[in-house]
């Protein structure tokens, strides 16, 4: 192997090797000398022999006033890769020590939105099903003519009925149709608060889209039948936010109206606590 290549092997920049191979060769040399060997300047000389100095491969003598330098034995550079290998090894622990405390100050990588895609009929079914695992009231802007026409009327009310077993409030925005007033007459039985927008407003809607929890759970109905659940907390808490003035909105166009549903979450809860129950029922009827 070229020596100059083992010595910047070692951690030596080229013309440092260059100069202190030289000086093995030709012994203790003023910069004078030493410039005209390696066809540097005599001031480039002498900077880089002062690298050379700190770092243990050269040393300076003076005689008669001239200054010389002199290079360490080889056999000392095997001394100070022990001695730069001890000093990596301190690095190394001190680093172990401080990497909780830099990984901390990393900067976390930007956290993608799950997106989950259905298609047809049953995807859409699948889609709206995750609405049951819900843990936190679902605001929606629903579709009900189309729910219906498009999933069944069966599939909806077994849908409902879910729903309502495992205690799923929702509040939803619907437009004012003769179903979807329907649909906000049966608010107290079906544990749902709803606002039919009146029809002045008009306002096209074509999809419909359920927030709750980190989730907004968009179902298009309108000629391909699609659904998308994007599951993200800063989305889903934007939207919560948007909904929330839709409403309010949409409460005061419906007052006016007379299409406001009356019933809260308070009211849905009484309603379904109160409800006799099946086993019930047949104990009152046998006591009559």
């Amino acid at each position: 192997m070229e020596l100059t290549k083992l010595l910047e092997k070692i951690g030596l920049k080229k013309k440092e090797s260059q100069i202190y191979l030289n000086l093995l060769e030709y012994g203790p040399s003023p910069a004078s000398l030493i410039a005209s060997k390696v066809n540097l300047k005599r001031t480039t000389i002498y900077h880089i022999i002062e690298d050379l100095i700190k770092r243990g491969f050269v040393k300076k003598t003076i005689h008669h006033n001239i200054t010389y330098f002199n290079p360490v034995n080889p056999e000392q550079i095997d001394n100070l890769i022990d001695t730069k290998i001890n000093y990596l090894n301190n690095i190394k622990k001190d680093l172990k020590t401080h990497l909780a405390v830099l990984q901390t100050l990393q900067n976390k990588p930007i956290e993608k939105p799950k997106i989950t895609y259905f298609e047809g009929v049953e995807g859409a079914q699948k889609a709206y099903d995750d609405i049951l695992t819900a843990e936190s009231t679902v605001l929606e802007i629903n579709l009900p003519d189309d729910v219906h026409k498009s999933l069944s009327e069966e599939w909806v009310e077994n849908f409902v009925k879910k729903r309502i077993e495992k205690k799923v409030f929702l509040k939803a925005i619907i437009p004012d149709t003769p179903v979807c007033l329907e649909y906000v007459n049966k608010d107290s039985g079906e544990y749902r608060q709803t606002i039919a927008l009146p029809k002045e407003l008009k306002l096209p809607m074509h999809s419909s889209i359920s927030i709750y929890d980190n989730k907004i759970n968009i179902i298009n109905l309108k000629k391909s039948i699609i659904g998308i659940i994007i599951e993200n907390k800063y989305l889903a808490e934007t939207m919560k936010s948007l909904y929330k003035l839709a409403w309010e909105t949409a409460v005061q166009k419906a007052i006016k109206h007379k299409t406001a549903g009356k019933l809260t979450i308070e009211d849905a809860q009484k309603n379904m606590d109160n409800k006799p129950t099946k086993k019930s029922t047949k104990k009152k009827n046998s006591t009559k």
